[in-house]
């Protein structure tokens, strides 16, 4: 158990630096409850790509934060009803050939970037 703290301290440590959940102005239970659950599954998703990222041995050169500022470069355009289009910048579409995602990429991209 004693091994694990590390691990515990750093999603703490995530929460109240990264996500400011140390500062809670809220009066009742339920508003709390509702904080700390968001709380938990902003905690969850951060240590998810960070896994992906240490899985894809590039820990080193990018943090969580970097790949939501990169993927949030993603834009929506609406070019009539009902039609939907998706900007995807390259660096977006690299990185998730890099991450292994194929969300918007292809294998092709990923072997042209690994050799």
């Amino acid at each position: 158990m004693y091994k694990t703290r590390c691990s515990i301290e750093d999603c703490f440590d995530t929460a109240k630096n990264d996500l400011d959940a140390d500062k809670t102005y809220l009066r009742d239970n339920q508003h709390l409850v509702g904080h700390l659950f968001v709380t938990f599954v902003a905690i969850s998703i951060r240590f998810e790509i960070t896994k992906l990222l240490n899985d894809a041995g590039l820990l080193s050169k990018f943090s969580a934060t970097d790949v939501l500022d990169i993927y949030d470069a993603i834009m929506k355009t609406f070019t009539g009803y009902p039609e939907l289009r998706q900007l995807i910048p390259k660096d977006v579409r690299d990185l998730d050939a890099r991450l292994g995602l194929f969300m918007y990429s292809t294998r092709s991209i990923w072997i042209n970037l690994t050799t």
